[in-house]
């Protein structure tokens, strides 16, 4: 396991799962910054005048949440420069990482991550390579040993061709310590099986180009624990209450369940007792666990728990209004604009900086704009694709079919467990919150 470098104070990490909306919550997380928290006094970008660090070499740089791309944990920077002109550099330290990387415990303030619906997941990683800018844009890629400058959506089948080629990795069988035993007895047991795995990294970063699909998002969050084996039946129900589960984390059930004589109720036991492990395991690995059906009540709690409640974002905070929220905050925002967005104040912008940005005729930085946008915007964040897991999944043109189900569904087993138990753990999370800083926290300021 990868541990920070010495020269960063490694505080709140954000593992960044792909296509879970991750992207659009650290750019929100920005601007919630931006127009949130004010620079410390004395400590503001003071850019005024030309020199080669336009910081006030007096005071260390001001707050960012910095998205680190893909980034290894070992090689993440404390400080982040930004900047069009050598004489107009941007100086930030960096006290949240967001990468694309696995959970970490290294973090010591706190990790955080959002999950996604498994389905919509699975056909959003699909439609991502198959139609993205990104893939449509010619690159230099190795096939077949040689390096090529081609577009990737071409090397990506049909969507069933796609999900039947990883279907049968999943059930094949592979020998391990002289027995042969499918994939998903190797991921019950959390083994790590060199030979599947290079048949996963051939497919999947060579074949295809592409995410692998299989229980990707369990691999981000190392779910389940060490050790801990999943039963080949096993669910975890969700519901919307809180009832059954012990939130002060305690790993144990009612007495009498261990006494039943039942068959059936000694494994209704079991499952209590592995269902209480799994939550509890989520639980203290994140600050806060999201949910991308969730993403501005997630975003807002992600920002809140940084804050330690000190800074609650108006847009955040629906305390005064109707608890059910409609999925819609009903507060007095700024103006809209025409995609639906709605623009605050930057309290980073300095307006000796918009005066220099404009006499060269250039455009100023988002970072340190005079204003930032909150909200989602489809020609922004869509990445250019026309099909999204969601909206597919409904199936309003009628191609989602039983067998492409079936298929996911065999390909996110441990995910789909993942998925029911994160969500519970977030309902937790945000009553928990709600309590400690006496707040209610909106459910929605835009459609996701």
């Amino acid at each position: 396991m990868e541990k920070p470098s010495k020269d960063i104070n490694f505080t709140y990490f954000f593992s960044h799962i792909p296509k879970s909306g991750s992207a659009y919550a650290h750019k929100t997380l920005q601007s919630l910054l931006l127009s949130t928290i004010p620079i410390i006094k004395n400590n503001s970008t003071n850019a005024g005048s030309d020199n080669n660090n336009s910081n006030d070499n007096d005071n260390p740089p001001p707050s960012m949440f910095c998205n680190s791309a893909t980034a290894y944990i070992g090689q993440l920077q404390q400080y982040f420069k930004l900047g069009k002109f050598p004489s107009v550099v941007y100086n930030f330290t960096c006290v949240m990482w967001t990468t694309e990387q696995y959970y970490s415990p290294f973090a010591t303030k706190g990790v955080y991550t959002i999950i996604r619906e498994p389905m919509s997941h699975t056909l959003s990683q699909y439609f991502h390579c198959k139609e993205s800018i990104d893939h449509k844009r010619q690159k230099m890629i190795k096939i077949n040993n040689k390096k090529e400058k081609v577009s990737r959506d071409h090397l990506m089948p049909k969507l069933d061709d796609w999900l039947n080629s990883y279907s049968n990795l999943v059930n094949d069988t592979y020998e391990y310590n002289g027995l042969k035993q499918n994939y998903h007895k190797f991921m019950s047991n959390t083994t790590d099986l060199k030979q599947y795995s290079k048949r996963i990294e051939a497919m999947s970063k060579h074949q295809y180009q592409c995410y692998d699909p299989i229980n990707s998002q369990s691999k981000y969050t190392k779910f389940p624990p060490i050790n801990i084996i999943l039963p080949k039946d096993y669910t975890y129900e969700y519901n919307d209450n809180i009832d059954g589960i012990d939130i002060d984390g305690n790993d144990s059930v009612n007495e009498n369940d261990n006494h039943n004589d039942n068959h059936n109720d000694k494994n209704k036991s079991n499952n209590t007792i592995l269902d209480q492990i799994l939550f509890n395991d989520l639980k203290k690995k994140y600050n806060i666990i999201g949910d991308t059906s969730r993403m501005t009540k997630t975003v807002c709690a992600i920002f809140i728990d940084y804050a330690e409640g000190k800074y609650i974002p108006e847009p955040c905070d629906c305390s005064n209004y109707d608890t059910n929220n409609n999925n819609n905050n009903n507060i007095s925002i700024p103006l809209f604009d025409t995609n639906n967005r709605f623009k605050l104040k930057n309290l980073y912008h300095d307006p000796k900086l918009e005066e220099m940005y404009s006499r060269r005729g250039k455009t100023m930085p988002s970072l340190v704009a005079p204003k930032v946008h909150i909200g989602y915007s489809k020609e922004k964040h869509s990445h250019g694709v026309k099909h999204h897991g969601s909206s597919y999944v409904k199936n309003e043109t009628g191609l989602f079919t039983e067998y492409t189900k079936q298929q996911i569904i065999n390909l996110r087993r441990v995910d789909n467990v993942l998925y029911n138990i994160s969500r519970h753990v977030f309902d937790v999370q945000i009553i928990e919150m709600e309590t400690k800083y006496n707040v209610k926290i909106c459910n929605e300021w835009y459609t996701m």
